[in-house]
């Protein structure tokens, strides 16, 4: 049964629509994605666990859901906004609607909304908070709630809840031609909310893979010996993680380290620099990027909200990739120790450099 929805922002803004899955209240910070298709990939994305998704893209829902596309075990994101919604999927991989697997998770999906009018007030301003509810239509009311709204650590509720061991064997998702995962060099990976897919991705360049909860000190993270260590991408922003923060201080210079998205930020704040938020932020499969070393473009899928000020790099660490739109960092490298970043998700890079290129930069510091 559909139900009347009103969506309240921060700055005031109002939108109506009506729901195609779940109902109730949300308070969450809003975000738009741009992205023509994946929007399974994204709502599963752990790196959205927390936030409301507004997509751009017109018609959502046309190919379905299936088993197999979910980048984790669950809806992360906890509201799902649309323009128009189709309720009647065609495709041959199609196992089940959209609205099933929010209905499933009890996630609320909101179609009829003007979804361009958010994204640009999102675009000007950066995410806002917001609260949707299909309990109330009183504007002023809602709007008051949102001041309830407290940041929380968003990476404790998606992080691994115990150490693991990951290998084509363990993963339904896997590729018939990936790798098994006892492979030449031992990695640790530091889950702040790793994805599927660059887990899977990973198998490929001869790797065995051990997924640690987020909260895993250094000393234990020594303790297991691991070649490297790579710390994933997650949602929220650095300040919620200050025992990761701790944690990779510890390590600099003890193995060769890799962070990804959020893990990027806070691997560069290990080392002096400092992050500030980005406006509008940096979400969906659209983002440009440019390897300095070649002057090759790609396009890249990013998920974080905020950047590392350029100015704050320290010494003896160089750019290695710039984001096309604002010339922020994309991706950095240390000169000296066995340290590199990337803003974006290296499993789904696409253009000319293919998406091995930053695979191949860690498994050379592992090799040196």
């Amino acid at each position: 049964m559909e139900l009347k929805a009103t969506l309240v922002l921060e700055d005031g803004s109002v939108f109506y629509g009506h729901t195609f899955a779940g109902q109730g209240e949300v308070i969450a910070p809003l975000v738009f994605n741009s992205g023509m298709v994946g929007y399974q990939e994204t709502i599963t994305d752990p790196g959205h666990a927390g936030r409301m998704l507004c997509f751009t893209y017109p018609l959502i829902g046309s190919y379905g859901v299936n088993e197999h596309d979910n980048l984790s075990d669950r809806v992360q994101a906890r509201a799902v906004i649309v323009r128009e919604y189709v309720a009647r999927p065609r495709n041959y991989r199609a196992t089940a609607s959209l609205a099933d697997l929010l209905n499933k998770h009890n996630v609320i999906g909101v179609q009829g909304m003007d979804t361009r009018a958010i994204t640009r007030r999102i675009s000007q301003k950066g995410p806002m908070k917001a609260v949707l509810s299909t309990l109330s239509g009183d504007p002023a009311g809602l709007l008051g709630k949102i001041g309830q709204w407290v940041e929380e650590d968003l990476v404790a509720g998606v992080t691994s809840k115990h150490i693991h061991s990951f290998s084509a064997g363990t993963n339904e998702y896997s590729l018939p031609f990936a790798g098994q995962g006892r492979g030449r060099w031992k990695v640790a990976v530091l889950d702040l909310g790793v994805r599927t897919s660059l887990l899977t991705r990973l198998l490929d360049f001869d790797l065995e893979l051990v997924v640690l909860p987020a909260s895993t000190g250094a000393q234990q993270i020594m303790e297991l010996k691991p070649h490297g260590l790579i710390v994933s991408g997650g949602p929220g922003a650095p300040t919620a993680v200050p025992y990761v923060l701790a944690a990779l201080k510890e390590l600099i210079g003890k193995m060769p380290v890799w962070g990804i998205g959020l893990g990027h930020l806070l691997l560069a704040e290990a080392v002096g620099a400092e992050v500030e938020k980005a406006v509008p932020g940096y979400f969906a499969g659209s983002q440009t990027v440019q390897e300095m070393q070649s002057g090759k473009v790609g396009v890249s899928e990013q998920n974080i909200t905020h950047r590392l000020r350029a100015a704050t790099l320290p010494a003896g660490v160089k750019l290695t990739y710039s984001n096309q739109v604002d010339n922020s960092i994309a991706g950095f490298m240390h000169e000296k120790l066995p340290l590199m970043g990337v803003s974006f998700h290296p499993e789904v890079w696409g253009g000319p450099l293919g998406d091995s290129a930053p695979f191949a930069d860690f498994t050379r510091m592992l090799a040196d």
